[in-house]
């Protein structure tokens, strides 16, 4: 069905939904300051990606930002290797890492797919769990993980 609707349409489509979506609350919502934490510079690095995810995603689709924002790019590729890279030492520096890998997970068949990744990206669980119908096995198990790991770090 999807290739009946217009790529600009879609485009159009896209950008509606996932304007009205929230963005994610997971650090602010651990009471965690960074400046505090022993992650301190692993949620900083959080915090840019979700940050720079948010301008990217205002100046067109996620999957071409690299026509329209090579510079955002950059840093989001950035951020996710620092949170690649640093060791976790708290519950919520787990928890975004899991939300990094559950984000790189599954592929983007079609534009459900696509609204879905975009939805994980922006890692905000209520949003997310109304897409558990459309994940694999993998995916499933990890949303419950981060499910489980959320009520820990928001206590």
């Amino acid at each position: 069905m999807t290739a009946l609707i217009p790529t600009s349409t879609r485009a159009r489509y896209r950008r509606a939904v996932i304007a009205g979506l929230p963005r994610s609350p997971m650090i602010a919502a651990t009471g965690i300051r960074a400046a505090d934490s022993p992650d301190a510079e692993l949620l900083a690095a959080w915090r840019t990606r979700q940050q720079t995810l948010a301008r990217i995603e205002r100046r067109g689709t996620f999957f071409d930002m690299e026509r329209h924002s090579p510079r955002l790019v950059a840093i989001y590729d950035e951020a996710e290797m620092a949170i690649y890279n640093l060791p976790a030492h708290t519950p919520a520096g787990v928890l975004a890492k899991m939300w990094l890998a559950f984000s790189h997970m599954g592929v983007a068949r079609d534009e459900e797919d696509r609204v879905r990744h975009d939805v994980i990206r922006r890692a905000h669980l209520p949003v997310v769990l109304l897409y558990r119908h459309r994940l694999d096995f993998e995916e499933g198990t990890m949303l419950s993980a981060i499910e489980s790991l959320t009520r820990i770090v928001e206590g």
